[in-house]
Order: structure tokens, then sequence, then C-alpha cells
């Protein structure tokens, strides 16, 4: 790696570049004996080197491996790791930025590991095993290209003719359902209160919508797909949230992960399609920002819609939304299917956003979105509208990671205060087709000309 060998335990270190954020690097160590361990892993620090979140077991660690001089940097511990019979350890390693001092260059996002050492619960780390990790082929540095994501996608089973009548909400355990109002109802959306137990995503936030689905009854969302299992289908968190302790309410990115969850409060003022949710955003407990939802659904022929305003306040100090061209509202759709980019002016050729490059976000739209022709032949089309009372917003629309994402902080960090609440107005568009302009421009006029939102509560 071009530094003094004596820097390693073994004279050598693992060193693996992602040229660009959404690659993996998987390690297998099967040198691990069955049973519950503890493992101390020992990265390499150097200027240029990167941050990245390490998963094992389903826990999740951050190391940022930025420092001035090359030397083995603080542990990363995982205590009480169960390694199955005849399965090898696995450890996943995802970048997720840089520190603002490190020095990255054109390879990318540099990772280093001296060494793993393994101990019996409560020894204090006395090892009893030391191991030099090694990767899963191919170990060579991934190219500089949109990543291909592989998923399980359910048989496309889309309905003859669209839902149509007035909508209702039901609630369910840990969920609110938005419906059809007839006898045999038809879900098209639900607000996640309560996630599953079993749930694939590995941030542990609620107040997220998913599915979403078009009148003919298609998933439009994606949900915990490929390297971005922070993904929890329509969501709203930033990345970077800094108050009495940072935070990070996106779940990828350079912000502080572990102990940040968006927690469900209450739910009120269902009426029809309609209801408000009271979230609370925290951090190892602590609430730093208090947000109210308030949802209002409809059907509009092919399309369902999703007017969403969301009320931001500081729960007692003030807090800062910092500067990141990634956070806010976002709508990652489905990884099946050829994708293409639409706006109000047609089919839009930009190339995709990159995530800490804030030029590469798309310019002010009135909305964007992407059309999925699926491998059955179905096409399905999603967009956010961003309404005219918002403050100043880029669009981080990732390509490679088919998110779409109005986002406010791209040039500058937003305040929050207690007293000065924050209030951003969202419509989302769900529809079985393509886009029709003159529908997409129907829908911004009458949604510009909509009424004021609700008051923060008190």
């Amino acid at each position: 790696a071009g530094f003094k060998n004596d820097v390693w335990s073994g004279n050598a270190q693992l060193f693996w570049v992602s040229l660009q954020l959404g690659h993996t690097l998987t390690l297998s160590v099967p040198d691990v004996a069955p049973g519950t361990h503890d493992l101390t892993l020992f990265p390499t620090l150097a200027r240029d080197y990167g941050r990245f979140r390490i998963l094992i077991s389903g826990e999740i660690q951050e190391a940022d491996l930025y420092g001035p001089v090359v030397k083995i940097g603080a542990p990363v511990v995982f205590r009480n790791v169960t390694v199955a019979k005849d399965q090898p350890l696995k450890i996943v390693i995802e970048p997720t930025g840089a520190n603002a001092e490190a020095k990255i260059g054109k390879y990318g996002y540099v990772f280093g590991l001296d060494r793993i050492e393994v101990s019996a619960p409560g020894s204090g780390g006395k090892a009893n095993a030391t191991i030099a990790p090694k990767p899963e082929p191919p170990a060579a540095p991934q190219p500089a290209v949109v990543p291909k994501v592989e998923t399980k996608t359910e048989p496309v089973v889309a309905f003859a003719q669209p839902a149509s009548g007035p909508l209702r909400i039901e609630k369910l355990t840990g969920a609110l359902a938005i419906t059809t109002s007839r006898e045999k109802s038809v879900e098209l959306a639900r607000f996640v209160t309560q996630p599953p137990p079993d749930t694939p995503v590995l941030v542990p936030s609620a107040a997220y919508f998913q599915p979403l689905r078009t009148p003919r009854g298609i998933d439009v969302t994606a949900f915990a797909p490929g390297p971005h299992r922070y993904y929890r289908g329509l969501f709203m968190g930033y990345v970077d949230v800094r108050g009495t302790k940072d935070a990070n309410f996106w779940g990828g990115g350079g912000g502080p992960i572990k102990g940040s969850a968006i927690v469900s409060e209450s739910v009120s003022g269902i009426e029809g399609p309609a209801f408000r949710a009271r979230n609370t955003w925290q951090k190892d407990g602590v609430t730093l920002v208090h947000e109210d939802v308030q949802t209002t659904a409809h059907l509009d022929g092919t399309a369902t819609i999703l007017d969403l305003v969301y009320i931001f306040t500081a729960a007692a100090e003030d807090v800062r939304l910092a500067h990141c061209n990634v956070g806010g509202l976002a709508l990652p759709v489905r990884y099946d299917g050829q994708l293409t980019a639409h706006g109000p002016n047609g089919p839009v050729k930009l190339p995709s956003a990159v995530y800490r490059k804030d030029e590469t976000n798309w310019p002010a739209a009135a909305w964007y979105g992407y059309t999925v022709k699926l491998p059955d032949d179905h096409t399905i089309s999603a967009a956010i509208i961003n309404h005219p009372a918002n403050p100043e917003t880029r669009w981080h629309c990732s390509l490679g990671a088919r998110v779409i994402n109005p986002n406010i902080t791209t040039f500058a960090e937003r305040p929050l205060k207690a007293a000065e609440p924050l209030t951003l107005r969202y419509r989302v568009v769900a529809m079985d087709g393509e886009f029709v302009a003159t529908r997409m421009g129907e829908w911004v006029r009458e949604y510009a000309e909509s009424k004021e939102p609700i008051k923060a509560k008190k």
C-alpha cells in the first residue's frame, strides 16, 4: 500500500479501495470456531482514508479512518457475536463518506485493516486467536460504474382494473393502512409506526411508507435493496443532524448512525383518507427534533397521490441540519426493470447525482420522477412534486441508487429552532403507465394552490 511494513502487526494490511459510495466489501473469516465470541478489528488510519460502516451479525459499528499519520487506529469491538457451525464469519464493509480533513483522491474511499482478534465474552478482550482477514473474490478495486444490485423481487401481480372510489385509514398493529372503502378493500399504502422485528432494514427508525402502490396494486418503492439497506420505502431523514448530540436519520452517509432513530409517538386526526402522526428524532434516547406529519391520500385515475406536510421543531436547544447534498424526503423506486428519468420538460438526460458533490445535484424544478418498465411489460412511474413554499431546493437524483430526493441542504446548513418551525410540503405520485405531461402539470398547479398546512403541536 506504499507505507512502511512495520506499521502493521504482520507487516501487511488488508487494503481496499471503493471508487464510489454504494459498493461493499465482504470479508469471509473461516477460522473462527462455532460459538459466541467478542471480535476486535484494528483498522489503519491515514490522511486519505474514508469513513466506513462495518456490519457483523446484524450489528453496525462506524469507523472514521482519517489520521494525519499512518498508524493503527482505535479498536472497533463487536461483542457476543455468534458463529454458526460450518458457516464462515461474514464481515460487510461499506463506505459512508470521509472526514472533512481527509484528502480523498481520485482512487476513492480507502479502507485498511491490520488484524482481527477473537476473544471469549467477558474476558476483557484477551485474544485467543488473531486472524489476518481475507476478502471474498474479487479483491481488486471495483470499477467506477453504477453498481448492479441484485434483489429478490416478487412476481408483479396487477389488478385487471385500477382501484377506485374514496379512500380510508385502517389501524393495523404497528401501522396505518391507506385502503379503498369498498367491501373488498385494496391497500395502496402503509405508514409504519413500529418496524417489524424481522425487518431487513439496518436502521431502527419508524414513520415511513412501505409499500406505496399504484391503483393497479403494483409496488413502486424499494425496500432495503442491496447495498442500500437503510432505504425504507418512502421516508424522511437527514444525514447529519447536529445539536446536543450529533445524529444520522438518513441511515447511510457520513453522520453517526448508531443510536439514531425516528420514533413514532402518536397518531391522531384520522378522518377519511387523512391522518396526523407525531414523531421524535432521537439520539441515544435523547429527543433532538419533533416531527409532525400530515398525510392526505386520494386517487386520480391511474395515480395514487399522497400530500405530505412535515413540520420540524427543535426539542430543546437549537439543532442544525448540516450542509449535505443528500437528505430529506426520499423516494427510492424498485430496482427491477429499465429506468428513465423525467421532469417538467420531458425526459431528463442529466448525469446521476453523486454524494458529497454538490454540483451534481439536479437544478430546481417543480418535480422529478422515474418511469420503470418492468420485466413483465408493466410500466410504473413515481414522482415527487415540490411545493413552491418550500425553501430553495436542489434534487439528489441518483440513477444508480434509483432515489428521488428533494434536498434543502445542498449548499448550506439549515437551522431548526424550537420557536421557529420548519415546514416542508410534498406531493408524491405513484402511477400506472408513463408520465403524461398535461396531468403532471395539472397536479403541480393544483398543489401549488393548496391550503395552508397544519400548525405544529405544542
